[in-house]
């Protein structure tokens, strides 16, 4: 994760105690503990942001029941504490993002593709939703740099 933050231009370092890394194995627990540790996280952090990376590992381990659960319980906790939570997931198609359990409870789907381009590879990205407002429904080409994501409009 470190790695990657100062790839797209981040410093950790300059973060200081408002950055946070926490681990945990998805099958050891059940939704409600996970409920539990988030909150107390989050009463201790007050982070703006929460990053799950990859949510699919919970996925897999976790019954359908179980993930949608937990999932309910983080958009409680974090509209409640007004906090932005980022999902990535492994899924990586259109009909897949669409098909999630928990694609009714998110605000927002990004989708964030590679493709292969002659002897290329490329990235591109598509507005899949935004809850409650117009949005473009084209991909668009992104490139990630040592100054960032640069999105190509």
């Amino acid at each position: 994760i470190i790695r990657t933050m100062t790839g797209v231009g981040l410093n950790p370092q300059k973060l200081g105690d408002h950055f946070a890394i926490d681990s945990y194995v998805p099958e050891a627990l059940t939704p409600l503990h996970y409920y539990k540790i988030l909150k107390d996280m989050l009463d201790r952090h007050a982070p703006t942001i929460l990053a799950f990376d990859p949510v699919t590992a919970m996925r897999h381990r976790l019954s359908t029941e179980d993930f949608v659960t937990f999932a309910r319980y983080l958009q409680l906790v974090s509209k409640q504490k007004e906090i932005t939570v980022l999902l990535t997931s492994t899924h990586g198609t259109i009909e897949a993002a669409r098909s999630s359990e928990i694609s009714t409870l998110a605000d927002n789907i990004i989708l964030m593709r590679y493709l292969e381009i002659k002897d290329r590879m490329e990235r591109e990205m598509l507005v899949l939703k935004t809850r409650g407002s117009e949005h473009k429904k084209k991909t668009v080409p992104f490139e990630i740099t040592g100054n960032g994501i640069n999105v190509q409009t």
